[in-house]
Order: structure tokens, then C-alpha cells, then sequence
């Protein structure tokens, strides 16, 4: 061939001078046909071969318009580069097309009508003679040989390209867990065939039509069935839903069936469906799961035959369930001990390595490990000896009084993560007894610290609090919940006299007695900027007014950061952004203009979707704190205030926005209010402190010792005795000895 032929050359002649294709133009004329072949008879012509696309053109299909086009200078149609698309769409760059193109041998309305309105025309007779000699009647039956408009373009594309901007590639590790994969970080799913017509007919106002005809044909005679699709194969196999790594998904081969008058044999030989079923056909896919507030933990759950069935028709498969850890937060590490009786024992920290306790003489400690991935490797050292393996460990300061405990733990993460602990451990000292008969010797009772009422320039707040910073038996010491810097500015009253100005204040406190207590901070010059803080991920996605009626729950803001990266955690200080604001607002002028920022953390994925989501979750915080702000206009101290409030995120330094420490990236979880600089009025804070009355145990009675009764006397003891009788002459013998009287008397 010694020219180059596109396809847009071959269905030109059946395009009035003028028109064109619309968003199919551009993509019609880069398709060179590589081959073709042509068949005529009376019924029209028929022209078949294959074509490609020309040069490094960026062509797609979008299914949800219903075009094709490319990407060559302009790159800003191309749906990769829409920040906003949500839809999937087809890459066609490597694409094999065959095409069928199919012109009947009828005449075109639009021609005659033309031909039939210009014909009187100085200089077209000549041609509509032309058009007569081909036809003299183009309204009579066809077959015709005046020009056409009318054709039918099938266009069957094999091995494209589906990619979701919605999914992010992932790969599987060993140990079972689902991570993002930086080489693979776009999904893509090359399906088998897809048929589109493109089609114009032969009436006065028939338009140019784009068709999706099937995604599963076998050929171009295939009539196909729209409502069947057949998923080949997902590139990587694993990917990521959304923007977050909550949930995460794998599969071989899907089949997507909306038909109602067909259904895939692999189906139909599942037990109970027909050819009526419709829905989604994976024979092998695995889910992997991450809560958001249970990062330490994932589930790995896999279905074989997966059914999932549109309407009533349900979900069927076989499924396994696998609870993986992965190993979320740093590792950290601490120690309990209990004595023989059972009584537990904890340590005192000192830094987040070091800690002391105070314990019996002989007690057993539990090493605690958290976070990191298990399995764990633990190591104990005894005052700098060999190091021991293992959790549990027996601590005898019977002898030795003090003893160093060094305790080393590594987990299996990659990379791996480790921790170490000191603890200085002490004997603690015997109690002495009371003496016998006196009792419990009575303690002072603590101090009571209450605080009455907060106001700031007379419109009640929530801070600063008093609180106790140490006590004696009969004294307290108290300041203010405050920067340290702010609360060295503090004025104090006890008891309605004056007692200073310091950051604390000492006051007498003796059982049974109160003491009232007032605090005075002055206002604060040139304040430019509030920031009220968000849990992590918060506001959720959603729309303008679900945002808003969030930030106006004051239990879902802070003016301190929340711990950690829990969606439900308790906040740990400072007090809601609604309360802390009002008095701030009131000290700016009326008309005043308030920037509003918003912020989110860097969590180490910088991909364009993580961006993308991250943009979106700073503007929500804005528009929250925003919120807040209009809210607060409406009450009657602020209502003639008419604020000029703009909101918007900020993005400009988002990868150096606190990865990879928690502890640093919750710092970014908030919204900043600017407006130029004012003066805020000071705070008064009241309270009361108290200490209740010693409660005197009980002396219990003194031991009566009661001397033991005398032993009783013994009974007498009786004897018999002889009566004397005058012994015989010795001349007579022993046989005539009288015999016993029985008359004896007893002595």
C-alpha cells in the first residue's frame, strides 16, 4: 500500500461535509488499518480487517460516556488524569481491533433533502444531474446507488486494559499480611473481548450512536451479550479498596453476569441456579481486612465458588478465615510484679526506658510487651549479668536490697523493631506495728481540690482548671492547668486575700477545713491563630453536612491533640474547640477575616490517591472548624460580628507532616483559624480546697489476761489397819494362833 489508511478514511464518505465524528474523531483517525478485505452485493457493502493504533497515542475507551479518544498534546481529557473520576476506564493502547464495517446500498434523507432544498442554485445543476443519474427517485425501495449516510462500524477489541482509579496494587508477604506495592501501585484488568458499534443511519435526523454491544464476545458474528462480562486476570493479584489499607482484595478470574436471559456455564453448575441468575462469579478470591481502630490486628479471610447474587438471590461460596497480627505501633515494653500472697506491684516510669518500684522481698515479674509483631524475643539482666530468655522471672531482695532489671525485646517485623526497659527496684520497708491496746494511728486524708467556675471576659469556658500539685498533712499546693509560661502570670486570692502572683500558690489545709481559692490570668495580646484538633481520620467521608453536624458534637473536637490513632480514643487534655473559641471570638472586631487551614498527617504513602483523599480530609477539618465558627455567630454576644470566613486544605508540605511517629503526626490532625492579630480578655478561675475531718478508727479493748483458777484439793486417801493382840507363849505352836477378828476397828 503506498500511502497510509486509517479508518476514519474508510467512513468518511458517509459523513456530510461539516460534521464529524464528535469525541470518537480523534481516535478514528490514529487507527491505521493493517489489513482488510471487501465484499459487494445488492444488499450494500462489506468491508472487514484490523487496525491499530498509530505512534504513542494514550487512547481509551470510556464506558460511562460511551467514547474513545486519546491522549497525544492535550493530556487533560485523558481519565488518568481526572483527580476527581471515580468511574473505571479502559486502556486500548495495545489493544488488537478487528473491525466490520457494514454500508447498505440505501439512499441517504439527508441527501435528497439537501440536493432537493439547493437544487434550483445557479452552478449545482450539474450536480444534482450527478445525483439524479445515480437514482431519479431516492425515496423508492433499495437496494439504491445514491449517496448513503448509513453504516454500522463494529469494533471488536482484544486483550484491553480495565483500570479502577478506586484500586491500588498491593502484594501478599509471607507471613499472610496484604502491604501496598510500590511497583505495581496501578490495578489493571485485561479483559477478554469488547464489542462496540458505532452506527449512523440513512434518516433526515438520525444522529451518530455509540453502542456498547458485548464484553464477552467470541468474534465479530458474536452477537454477544451485554449484560455478561468476563474478568480475565487483575494485575497485581492483590489490591487495596480506596485509599486507605483497611480493606484489601485478591483474586484469579471473575465473571459479571447482569443478564437476564443468559448465565456462564460455571454458574449453572453450581445447585439451585438457573439461567435467570444474575450478580458476580469469582471462583477464588481472598478479602484481607484492617479495622482502622485495630491496626494491630488483620483478617485474612478466602471463598472458593463465590456467588454473589443481585436482588434476593443472595451470597454462596466456601469460605476460610485466617486473624493475622501485623505488627502496627513501635514496641514498647513493661514489667508487673506480684508477692506469695497474690498482690500485684506496678512500676513507676521515669522516661519511656526507665522506670523504678518499690516491691517485697521476694516477688514474681511478668514482662508486658505491646505492639511490634509477634513472635516476641525477650531478654532479662540482673544487675548487669548474662541475659536470661524469657517473660516471667522471680526477684529476691531479701540480701540485696536494690537491684537493676534490664529488659530487652525484639519482634519479628521487617523492619524489626525493638525496645528496651530499665528498672531500679528497691526493697520496701517494713511497716511498723502500733502497740498493743492503741490502735491504727489516724493519717490526715487527702486533699480535695474542686473548681466552681471558669469565665472569660464573663462568658463561661472549660479552662484553665485548678489542680493539685502537692501536699503535706496539713498544707496544699495548687496551679493552674496552663502553660507553664502563662501560668507564672497568675494572680491568686485565698479566702479573699490577696497571695501573690506565681504559677502556684501554698495554702493551709488542715483536716476538716476549706479554703476558696481564686485564679486570675491576665488576656493574651496579639493573638493570631486557633487550632482545634481532630481524632485521626476524622471527619469521615461524606457530604458538607455531615461534616458540619460532626465538628458541632463537641465531644469530636479538641483544643489539645488526641493519643493516638484510635477512632473512638478518649481525649487526654484540653477541652472542646465549641467552648474554648467562643471567648476568643468575642474579642475580635466586628467584619474581621478568618483563614481557616486544614491539615492531615503523611502516613508514607505518596501516591497520587492518597493525596487525592488527604486533600479532601484537610478541607472536611476546615469546613468543621468553620462550622463551628458560623454556629458560635448565631449566639446573641457574637451575632453583630458578620466574620468573613474562607476555608481550604493545605497540602503545600504534606510529606513532612509527621511520618512516621504517631506521636508527631497527630499533631496534623487539626484545623488552623487565623485572623490579624488581637487581644484576648484573661480568664477567671474559682474553686474551693478541702480537706475532710479524720475519721479516728476504733481503739479495740486491751486484752484481758486472766490468772487461771487454783487447782482443787485431792481427795483423801483411806487405809486399813490391824488391831494389836498379845502374841502366845513361845511354847505353843504356830497352828495355835487364834484366827483374824473381823472386828477390827480402823484406825
Amino acid at each position: 500500500m503506498p500511502y497510509d489508511l486509517s479508518l476514519f478514511d474508510l467512513i468518511t464518505p458517509y459523513l456530510l461535509r461539516g460534521d464529524s465524528f464528535g469525541a470518537w474523531h480523534a481516535a478514528l483517525s490514529t487507527l491505521l488499518v493493517r489489513e482488510h478485505e471487501i465484499a459487494v452485493d445488492e444488499a450494500g457493502v462489506v468491508i472487514r480487517g484490523s487496525v491499530s493504533f498509530e505512534g504513542t497515542v494514550r487512547p481509551y475507551l470510556d464506558l460511562s460516556r460511551m467514547t474513545m479518544g486519546i491522549e497525544a498534546e492535550n493530556t487533560e481529557g485523558h481519565p488518568a488524569n481526572d483527580a476527581s473520576r471515580r468511574a473505571p476506564w479502559i486502556d486500548i493502547r495495545d489493544s488488537k481491533i478487528d473491525f466490520e464495517l457494514v454500508v447498505p446500498r440505501v439512499a441517504s434523507q439527508k441527501v435528497s433533502t439537501a440536493v432537493a432544498a439547493i437544487g434550483p442554485a445557479p452552478g449545482f445543476a450539474n450536480t444534482a444531474a450527478v445525483f439524479g443519474a445515480y437514482d431519479t427517485d431516492p425515496l423508492d425501495t433499495p437496494p439504491s446507488d445514491y449517496p448513503s449516510t448509513a453504516f454500522v462500524l463494529d469494533l471488536l477489541l482484544v486483550a484491553i486494559v480495565l483500570r479502577p482509579p478506586f484500586l491500588r496494587g498491593a502484594k501478599r508477604e509471607a507471613d499472610g499480611q496484604l502491604v501496598p506495592d510500590p511497583a505495581h501501585e496501578q490495578v489493571s484488568f485485561t479483559l477478554p473481548r469488547i464489542k462496540v458499534r458505532l452506527s449512523q443511519g440513512s434518516g433526515a435526523n438520525d444522529p451518530l450512536v455509540a453502542t456498547l454491544v458485548s464484553l464477552g464476545a467470541t468474534g465479530l458474528d458474536d452477537p454477544g451479550d451485554i449484560g455478561v462480562a468476563e474478568l480475565i486476570k487483575m494485575d497485581p493479584p492483590y489490591a487495596f479498596i480506596g485509599s486507605s489499607n483497611c480493606v484489601g482484595f485478591g483474586f484469579r478470574s471473575a465473571v459479571l453476569d447482569l443478564s437476564d436471559g443468559s448465565t456462564p456455564p460455571d454458574v449453572l453448575e453450581q445447585f439451585g441456579f438457573d439461567e435467570s441468575w444474575k450478580g458476580l462469579y469469582l471462583p477464588e478470591i481472598r478479602l484481607f481486612v484492617a479495622p482502622e481502630g485495630a491496626r494491630d490486628f488483620a483478617v485474612d479471610a478466602g471463598a472458593r465458588n463465590l456467588l454473589i447474587g443481585f436482588g434476593d438471590d443472595g451470597i454462596t461460596g466456601d469460605f476460610d478465615l485466617t486473624v493475622l497480627n501485623q505488627g502496627a505501633g513501635p514496641l514498647k515494653l513493661g514489667a508487673r510484679f506480684y508477692d506469695s500472697e497474690g498482690r500485684g506491684y506496678s512500676i513507676t516510669r521515669e522516661t519511656e526506658t526507665t522506670a523504678t518500684a518499690q516491691l517485697p522481698a521476694r516477688t514474681r515479674m511478668v514482662v508486658d510487651v505491646e505492639g511490634g509483631r509477634s513472635p516476641f524475643n525477650v531478654t532479662v539482666r540482673l544487675d548487669g549479668g548474662a541475659a536470661q530468655a524469657g517473660r516471667e522471672f522471680d526477684v529476691d531482695l531479701s540480701v540485696q536490697t536494690t537491684r537493676l532489671i534490664e529488659i530487652q525485646a525484639t519482634d519479628t517485623s521487617a523492619p524489626q523493631k525493638s525496645a528496651t526497659l530499665a528498672i531500679q527496684v528497691s526493697r520496701r520497708p517494713a511497716p511498723a506495728l502500733p502497740p498493743p491496746g492503741t490502735g491504727a494511728q489516724p493519717t490526715s486524708p487527702p486533699v480535695e481540690v474542686q473548681t466552681t467556675g471558669i469565665t472569660q471576659g464573663g462568658t463561661p469556658v472549660l479552662a484553665p482548671r485548678l489542680r493539685l500539685v502537692s501536699e503535706t498533712p496539713t498544707t496544699a499546693t495548687i496551679a493552674l492547668d496552663a502553660d507553664p509560661a502563662r501560668a507564672a502570670q497568675t494572680e491568686w486570692t485565698v479566702n479573699g486575700n490577696p497571695a501573690g502572683t506565681q504559677a502556684a500558690v501554698t495554702v493551709n489545709v488542715t483536716p476538716g477545713q476549706q479554703v476558696t481559692v481564686r485564679a486570675e490570668l491576665p488576656g493574651v495580646s496579639g493573638v493570631s491563630q486557633f487550632t482545634g484538633y481532630y481524632r485521626y481520620d476524622y471527619p469521615r467521608p461524606g457530604t458538607d453536612t455531615q461534616t458540619r453536624n460532626l465538628a458541632l458534637d463537641p465531644n469530636n473536637t479538641r483544643t489539645e491533640p488526641a493519643p493516638d490513632e484510635g477512632l473512638t480514643s478518649p481525649w487526654m487534655g484540653g477541652t472542646d474547640v465549641f467552648s474554648a473559641l467562643r471567648p476568643v471570638l468575642q474579642s475580635l472586631p466586628a467584619g474581621a477575616a478568618i483563614d481557616i487551614k486544614g491539615y492531615a498527617s503523611f502516613e508514607g504513602d505518596a501516591s497520587e490517591q492518597k493525596r487525592i483523599y488527604n486533600t479532601d480530609l484537610a478541607r472536611r477539618r476546615a469546613l468543621g472548624l468553620r462550622a463551628i465558627i458560623e454556629k458560635l455567630e448565631e449566639e446573641p454576644a457574637l451575632q453583630a460580628k458578620n466574620f468573613s470566613i474562607a476555608h481550604a486544605a493545605e497540602m503545600s508540605n504534606w510529606t513532612s507532616q509527621g511520618f512516621p511517629d504517631v506521636s508527631t503526626r497527630r499533631i496534623w490532625w487539626k484545623a488552623v483559624a487565623s485572623w490579624t492579630p488581637a487581644n484576648t480578655q484573661g480568664t477567671i478561675t474559682d474553686g474551693i480546697v478541702r480537706r475532710p475531718a479524720i475519721e479516728t478508727p476504733p481503739v479495740p479493748p486491751p486484752i484481758q489476761v486472766v490468772d487461771p483458777p487454783p487447782p482443787a484439793p485431792p481427795w483423801p486417801t483411806f487405809r486399813r489397819r490391824r488391831a494389836a493382840r498379845p502374841l502366845a507363849s513361845s511354847s505353843r505352836s504356830k497352828s495355835s494362833f487364834p484366827s483374824r477378828s473381823r472386828s477390827a476397828t480402823r484406825a
